[in-house]
């Protein structure tokens, strides 16, 4: 039964995750195109994190997509920024 909750919990971080993540790196077409890719990056290894930490939710805890997701995609985020100077 707690795996279940932990999962279902797992799955409910998750998409909160997504959800943080697409806001904060959000598309705007007013922006170069650099930094365009650096936000999109960031957005798609998020939704990779979140799965992760979703799927490691269950052995973990309910918290690891959030942390995971949101590092990750602030992380890729940064680093494709850094590789345009």
């Amino acid at each position: 039964m707690a795996g279940g909750i932990a999962g279902v919990g797992g799955l409910v971080s998750g998409v909160a995750t997504d959800l943080v993540v697409g806001k904060i790196l959000e598309d705007d077409e007013n922006l170069s195109e650099h930094e365009r890719e650096a936000r999109k990056n960031g957005r798609d290894v998020g939704k990779m994190g979140a799965i992760a930490g979703g799927l490691a939710a269950i052995a973990v805890g309910v918290a690891a997509p959030a942390v995971l997701g949101i590092g990750a995609a602030l992380g890729v985020y940064h680093l494709a920024k850094e590789n345009k100077k």
